[in-house]
């Protein structure tokens, strides 16, 4: 996939974020769209669970 094909980008802020990021990701691919879009994840400096979650939702 091309930079130039995607036509929607969502960008999560996502700082000390795993309480509520997994839910978020999960509800992503819900959504009813006809489009090619891409998630951006800004992790700043994040402790914990947050880029596993993030990892593990690339690799799903």
């Amino acid at each position: 996939m091309s930079a130039d094909n995607i036509n929607i980008s969502v960008v999560i802020p996502a700082r000390h974020a795993a309480g509520t990021l997994g839910a978020q990701l999960r509800a992503l691919p819900r959504q009813k769209v006809t489009v090619i879009w891409e998630v951006i994840v800004v992790s700043n400096n994040s402790t914990g669970r947050t880029q596993q979650l993030v990892s593990a939702w690339v690799r799903h």
